[in-house]
């Protein structure tokens, strides 16, 4: 199998010094932005494990207003409703208008029609599924589970948690493919200041140097050669115990120090064939 080509020459050599110079100038800025990418979405891998596990999601942030209306009234009078496999059974329905909106339950549905066309927050509960609405924004149909019950919740707090789960168990999917993207790209913004700040100042030093890496996209590709195991080993530590500030430190600092032993390596290397060019150009002189 070749090992030459796109992408596997990137893992071929992103284990030694060596390797990494003689090899910088093997990439197009193409090939070097899915680099990028694929280390930052190696960051992202435990991340989205991460959420996977989420069983809860407190929404108190996204309705406020609509969770400020839940007070004792609402508990004790939902108390009274008796949920069976997704359908609830109210034998006494309730309306209560406050500043803020309003909280019903055991509507008919001509009179739930009405009250989500009136203006403010609503907390709607139907025979079969829950609607949420802050002030001015699109209405939450939430229905209800199988398993959902009301059953022993007593406080306000309890009853916001059992909204709450209902809420996050139809939109899990969402919550976590949102989680993820911010964190993709506050990973990714951070990986790019690195790596192209990076290779910046690589580039400037090596302009007072004779040095085979002249342009910029080599710098580049030395500094993604440098990311790579770095990356691997923040991956690792996230999937192990998980914590986004300990990967990214991880690949930052791991970054910084294979720089700084490419960095010396060459340098090394470059004293070395300075002696030896001036005992060759001695010997000849004798």
């Amino acid at each position: 199998m070749k090992t030459d080509v796109f992408p596997l020459n990137y893992f071929k050599n992103t284990w030694t010094p060596k390797q990494m110079i003689q090899q910088n100038y093997t990439f197009n800025w193409f090939q070097l932005i899915v680099i990028l990418l694929f280390l930052n979405g190696l960051m992202i891998i435990p991340v989205s494990l991460n959420y996977a596990k989420m069983d809860t999601f407190s929404v108190k942030n996204t309705f406020p207003e609509t969770f400020q209306m839940i007070d004792q009234t609402v508990v004790d009078n939902m108390s009274e409703a008796d949920f069976n496999l997704g359908e609830m059974d109210l034998e006494e329905p309730f309306l209560i208008q406050t500043d803020n909106g309003v909280v019903a339950s055991g509507l008919t549905n001509q009179e739930a029609k009405q009250v989500l066309q009136a203006d403010g927050s609503v907390l709607l509960f139907l025979n079969n599924e829950l609607h949420l609405r802050e002030k001015n924004q699109s209405v939450s149909v939430v229905p209800y589970t199988k398993d959902f019950n009301l059953t022993g919740i007593t406080t306000t707090e309890q009853f916001q948690e059992a909204i709450s789960q209902q809420w996050f168990m139809k939109n899990q999917l969402f919550v976590i493919a949102m989680f993820s993207f911010i964190l993709f790209a506050l990973l990714l913004t951070e990986l790019t200041l690195l790596v192209f700040g990076a290779a910046f100042f690589l580039f400037i030093a090596s302009k007072n140097k004779k040095t085979s890496r002249k342009l910029y996209k080599n710098e580049v590709a030395i500094v993604l050669y440098a990311a790579g195991v770095p990356s691997i080993a923040a991956m690792v530590m996230g999937l192990i115990d998980f914590n986004v500030i300990t990967m990214m430190t991880i690949q930052s600092v791991g970054m910084v120090g294979y720089i700084w032993f490419i960095y010396y390596y060459n340098r090394i290397n470059e004293i070395k064939a300075q002696k030896t060019a001036k005992m060759h150009t001695t010997q000849i002189h004798y």
